[in-house]
């Protein structure tokens, strides 16, 4: 049975996040972003559209803490870094 019988009402989508996976990328947000709660439904979105690219910018906003590159806050990084990845 394929899965357009078992759901046919949803759009298969193969780059869809778990909701486990989810929660581990809101876990590390939480923990690098500490102002996440004002935009907290921008992140889940972007979370949702493209989570690979998330995951990368998120990664890279990580070590930018890590490293004291971070001149503004850490979710102006991020916002910054969303815009110029692709």
């Amino acid at each position: 049975m394929s899965t357009e019988e078992k759901h046919p009402h949803k759009a298969f989508n193969l780059n869809a996040l778990s909701r486990k996976r989810e929660q581990e990328l809101w876990q590390r947000i939480t923990e690098v972003i500490p102002d996440h709660p004002k935009n907290g439904g921008m992140y889940r979105t972007l979370m949702r559209q493209k989570p690979g690219k998330f995951e990368r910018v998120l990664a890279d906003t990580e070590n930018a803490v890590k490293e004291g590159r971070v001149r503004k806050t850490p979710g102006a990084y991020f916002m910054d870094t969303w815009k110029w990845f692709r």
